[in-house]
């Protein structure tokens, strides 16, 4: 595709990425305003929104990602026809994992204190809507990323403004309801991927113009990008892991305040999403091509974008005064009960983003593998910094994310040095498979409904 037509499309891929990062925020918020009737509603909400990720990056690394990939080598019109192979194969797999988010009911069960549960009617609720929308939406997802591959991307943004609209429809009417509000979060995100998945399904019916003529092979899809599909797995595993940790350790109340300084420091994390799914496929074409230079300055301007964006967001944001706008919304009052956690977690964020890079330089280089290896380690020191809870309170999260990301970047300059010494175009590996699966990928890291997709029409 000619860079003019990428550059058009790279507009849709954020507003989609913007509108379902914004659904995020909003079930988020409510689950913490959840706490004005029960006390440990944050610490829960936390656990569950943890599985929930759990469940839906399953599905979405075992089947639905490789099947976005396997269509990459049709034409475009083409590719919204792996949807009738892909969501079949997927279903299985969405319909065993969406059970995962009822691990937290078991935890809470064994591990928290008895005047710390919350009611039952709330555990019933994230449950049972967690289940649903956890089935729903890894297959939403990968309807509106198979339509970025089609040319349509403002058609897959329209989806995820569909999917928002829903949200907010859907809590105004159970607010308006005798429904307990303990059903917005869940709920009204499953709802709006009830609604959104059928409209998205026939643009992509609409889009067809010639049929699919590939047959997808169920073991070979998960074969594919092993080494990605564990880095992912691990990372969502030691979220809830560490949350989970912590509400044993120091109570469901403390870790609910960890829960709103995340939210409150949301943002970072979301700009960190738009820097990438503008800048990592450069990050992964330069590494691919051995071009040093190339990448140190895409690099350089993805660190600039994060640590001053980052320093000004702490400064304004940081901290409780009257110029913090975030201070006006109450759901976000747990955020401020511990004095600089929003400030800690916001630097978190920005040193999660300062790796990005790094991170994409890797898979364009071949070094999925690296990945992997590194993330277990990673993983391990995480959840012991997150044990550290019993001293470190709710600083313990953002603390865990900081170890993680420090192993991280150790694994990661070293190998980063053999990419560029024998990088994959100059050993005549795979080079457009290794990108294609690269791009198609890149875009899902970091956000529960993560798009950005219009940058892999430049796979052309």
């Amino acid at each position: 595709m000619k860079t003019r037509e990428t550059r058009r499309l790279i507009p849709a891929g954020l507003v989609d990425q913007g509108f379902a990062s914004l659904a995020t925020f909003v079930i988020g918020l409510y689950a913490l305003g959840l706490r004005e009737d029960f006390v440990s509603a944050a610490g829960a909400w936390a656990l569950f929104f943890g599985a929930f990720r759990i469940a839906t990056v399953i599905p979405t690394w075992l089947m639905f990602v490789p099947s976005e990939v396997a269509s990459l080598q049709h034409e475009r019109r083409e590719r919204a026809g792996v949807l009738v192979q892909s969501i079949k194969l997927g279903i299985g797999p969405s319909l065993l994992a969406a059970p995962l988010v009822l691990l937290p009911i078991l935890w809470i069960n064994l591990l928290w204190k008895p005047e710390e549960q919350p009611d039952s009617s709330l555990l019933v609720a994230f449950a049972l809507a967690g289940v649903v929308a956890a089935f729903l939406s890894p297959i939403q997802d990968h309807v509106r990323r198979v339509l970025h591959l089609s040319d349509a991307s403002w058609r897959a943004a329209l989806v995820s403004g569909i999917q928002l609209a829903a949200i907010l429809a859907a809590v105004l009417a159970i607010r308006g309801s005798n429904i307990s509000s303990v059903w917005i979060p869940f709920g009204s995100l499953a709802l709006a991927n009830a609604i959104s998945l059928p409209i998205a399904l026939l643009m992509a019916k609409n889009l067809q113009s010639q049929p699919f003529r590939e047959k997808l092979d169920a073991r070979e899809l998960m074969g594919s990008g092993r080494h990605l599909s564990t880095h992912e797995l691990l990372f969502a595993i030691g979220d809830f892991a560490v949350l989970g940790t912590m509400s044993a350790l120091i109570g469901a109340e403390i870790t609910g305040f960890a829960e709103a300084a995340r939210q409150a420091a949301r943002p970072l994390a979301v700009l960190a999403e738009g820097l990438r799914a503008v800048l990592a496929p450069r990050s992964m074409e330069s590494a691919s091509l051995g071009h040093t230079g190339s990448a140190r300055r895409i690099s350089r301007t993805f660190a600039i974008g994060m640590v001053l964006s980052g320093v000004t967001y702490i400064a304004v944001a940081g901290h409780p005064w009257s110029g913090n706008p975030l201070t006006y919304i109450s759901q976000l009052d747990g955020a401020w009960v511990v004095a600089g956690l929003v400030a800690v977690t916001s630097l978190s964020n920005i040193f999660q983003g300062l790796l990005e890079s790094p991170r994409s330089e890797l898979i364009g280089g071949g070094r999925q593998e690296t990945l992997a290896r590194v993330e277990w380690r990673a993983t391990f020191t995480r959840l012991a910094v997150g044990a550290s809870a019993i001293w470190t309170g709710a600083f313990a999260f953002p603390l865990s994310l900081m170890a993680l990301q420090w192993i991280r970047w150790r694994g990661y300059r070293s190998d980063l040095i053999g990419v560029y010494a024998d990088p994959p175009n100059r050993r005549r590996e795979g080079r457009p498979r290794v990108i294609a699966f690269a791009y198609a990928c890149e875009p899902l890291r970091g956000s529960e409904h993560a798009a950005g997709w219009g940058l892999v029409q430049t796979l052309g």
